[in-house]
């Protein structure tokens, strides 16, 4: 044997190969085969070539999944590229598609199933060319048929073979693209003038506040001027010339938090427990109107199912409320929107085929309730405010408050409350439970500590409000030496308070009414509550009537009695019937009995046009002492003005009134009504 060498310089040469040292690898093999005999080495080769097949096919088959797995042979399945539809809609145009010849079962992709928001079996998939597939037999109810003609493979499944769906209607936009406001300023004003015979007065109210995109600070101020013959004994208690500040504050709002902080002036937060009080000092309280829409009473889930897509309609007590379009399968519809009250919510089903079905169930939807989860506080810090409205910058003793509402469920919300000033405090804690297809029930316990003494509170309320009627229930009992923000010895708390009021609708055009109020205090004293005026005695019990008739083009009707069974005992009526005309204008009689005083009413008033225009009414009234009056106001882009005059008891009486504002915003000064 030859071979060419080549050297370093470039230069080659052709050897013997018994020149060179050469190691052949295989010599030894080739003298191992020497010694076997033709017969064994056969045999030897025909082992090899099986074992290679073996292998081969098992590679093969694993390479084609468990569907090969379980044939014999590869040719036990068949791909099809089929069109698909699903429950009569079309769903692909082509997809790879395995049939199974042994037992004639459908293998179908796994991403096919997906797209079509079908459940995917619990069984491991089968990998076919690097993709999944499962059996048609392990999805419960779904059937299938191949139209060989077509080269379609129709798919039928029951709607819970879907995924579920969910949709939030009216929710949280806390999450919208927030924009800070530009910096700018207002200031708005009222300002009248009255003249009578002995006294003359010039009032104003102006409010001035500045606003950027981190908050608004406001400050209201009232002037008050009097003149004539007759002032020392017309205001013998007050400064008849005064000019003083109303209140003053900064607030900021907090939409991510649903929350405003407001600095200076304010109201304290509302509570079972505690009445509201005027106070200066910090509060930060819930705000959910810092998220426009927001909703955060509970309110009502649709749930349901379509086996194709379809469009449902919401009817709330058979009023449309809304309209949602819903993918195939079953669905839940949450948040539907409607008002307080109760009644029932009914789903129509409606898919493409024509099939309808129909879904009921009641609710309840109040303001004591909070959704699941939700808080709804208020904190306070400060001085209570003395004599507002009659006195500048007059604050009192320093307190603390604290009242906290938490929706437990969807059908409970507790609320605590608690109170601290020097020498007093008081903490109450109470909850509301909506009890199904009766009403909502409410109620809680307070204790107080103060320099009076230890005292309590209790209170029970059952509302329950639908489309035909409304009712509500409430008693509230209290010791003598309870005590909470803004009572003393002079005001206290009343012993015992009960009220009702129910609203029954008769018909489209009919509706009655009746209340009742008996409230006793635990000694004789004057009460400042909102249930009578502050004027009254404390122990009061009265009971009113009344009844509504639509009467459609001919206006109104309103038959009311009120009779008061403690001290004076007396016993009223009125009736009123309102006639609205054309072009914005009504006309009203109304009628007043008492007991040796009867008044009779009659009006005519034309309002003026929103975009601007004149408004007048003129008014005569027969009673005891007769009078009438008539007054004219215009409206325009940049403020209200009003003149009126007026007779009684052979006196006159003269009024003028102007109402506006001013924007300084952008550069620009522009005045507003």
């Amino acid at each position: 044997m030859y071979f060419r060498v080549r050297t370093n310089d470039g230069s080659s040469s052709i050897k013997k190969s018994g020149q060179t040292k050469c190691i052949c690898w295989f010599k030894p093999i080739r003298a191992m085969l020497k010694k076997i005999s033709p017969l064994k080495l056969n045999r030897y080769v025909v082992k090899c070539a099986l074992a290679s097949f073996f292998i081969c096919h098992s590679l093969h088959a694993m390479a084609v999944d468990d569907v090969a797995q379980s044939t014999s042979n590869n040719k036990d399945y068949q791909l099809n590229n089929l069109a698909v539809t699903l429950n009569g809609r079309t769903l692909s145009d082509g997809a790879l598609i395995l049939q199974i010849k042994s037992n004639s079962d459908i293998m179908l992709p796994a991403q096919l199933l997906s797209d079509a928001r079908i459940r995917l079996p619990t069984i491991p998939a089968y990998r076919f060319h690097d993709e999944n597939y499962y059996p048609v037999s392990a999805i419960t109810g779904m059937e299938t048929h191949i139209d060989s003609l077509t080269q379609t493979l129709d798919i039928q499944v029951p709607a819970s073979a879907f995924i579920e769906s969910e949709y939030h209607l009216n929710s949280d936009n806390s999450q919208a693209p927030l924009h800070p406001s530009a910096v700018g300023a207002f200031v708005n004003y009222d300002i009248n003038y009255s003249r009578n015979a002995d006294v003359n007065a010039v009032s104003g109210l102006a409010e001035a506040g500045v606003f950027d995109g981190h908050g608004t600070f406001t400050s209201r101020f009232v002037a008050i001027e009097h003149s004539g013959s007759d002032v020392a004994n017309t205001y013998p208690n007050t400064n008849a010339n005064s000019a003083f500040r109303l209140d003053t504050q900064y607030t900021r709002d907090f939409p991510s938090q649903m929350a405003t902080l407001v600095v200076g002036d304010s109201i304290s937060g509302a509570s079972n427990f505690s009445r509201q009080v005027y106070f200066g000092g910090l509060q930060w309280k819930t705000n959910f109107a810092t998220v426009p829409g927001y909703q955060p009473i509970p309110l009502p889930s649709m749930s349901g199912s379509a086996a194709v897509p379809s469009t449902v309609d919401i009817y709330v007590d058979n009023i449309l409320r809304m309209r949602q379009a819903v993918d195939a399968g079953p669905f839940t519809i949450n948040n539907v929107p409607l008002t307080t009250g109760q009644g029932n919510v009914q789903m129509v089903v409606n898919d493409v085929l024509g099939r309808q079905q129909i879904y009921t169930q009641s609710y309840i939807a109040s303001a004591q309730l909070l959704q699941a989860g939700l808080k709804n506080v208020s904190y306070e810090i400060g001085a209570l405010r003395n004599n507002f409205g009659l006195q500048n910058s007059y604050y009192g003793s320093a307190f603390s408050s604290a009242t906290v509402r938490y929706g437990v469920s969807n059908n409970l919300t507790s609320e605590t409350h608690g109170e601290i000033m020097a020498g007093h405090q008081s903490v109450g804690t109470g909850a509301a439970v909506t009890i199904h297809n009766v009403g909502v029930i409410s109620g809680g316990v307070g204790v107080s500590n103060s320099n009076m003494g230890n005292g309590t509170l209790q209170y029970l309320q059952f509302d329950r409000q639908n489309s035909l009627y409304a009712l509500t229930v409430r008693a509230q009992t209290a010791s003598a030496r309870f005590w909470q923000l803004g009572t003393d010895a002079n005001t206290p708390v009343p012993s015992r308070q009960i009220q009702a009021q129910a609203s029954v609708t008769l018909n489209a055009n009919t509706n009655i009414s009746l209340g009742y109020l008996d409230q006793r205090a635990p000694q004789a004293s004057y009460l400042d509550t909102p249930l009578i005026n502050t004027n009254a005695p404390t122990n009061f019990r009265a009971i009113n009537a009344g009844i509504n008739f639509n009467l459609r083009q001919a206006g109104t009707v309103s038959l009311g009695v009120f009779k008061s069974m403690g001290d004076g005992n007396t016993l009223s009526t009125n009736i009123t019937w309102i006639l609205p005309l054309d072009n914005q204008r009504l006309l009203s009689l109304s009628a007043n009995l008492q007991k040796n005083n009867n008044s009779y009413d009659a009006q005519f008033q034309q309002t003026a046009p929103q975009e601007g225009g004149w408004g007048y009414r003129l008014r005569k009234t027969l009673e005891t002492n007769a009078g009438e009056d008539i007054g004219a106001n215009y409206l325009n882009d940049i403020g209200e003005y009003t003149v009126a005059a007026s007779q009684q008891n052979g006196d006159t009486n003269l009024l003028a009134e102007a109402r506006g504002g001013i924007v300084m915003m952008g550069g620009y000064v522009r005045p507003t009504r």
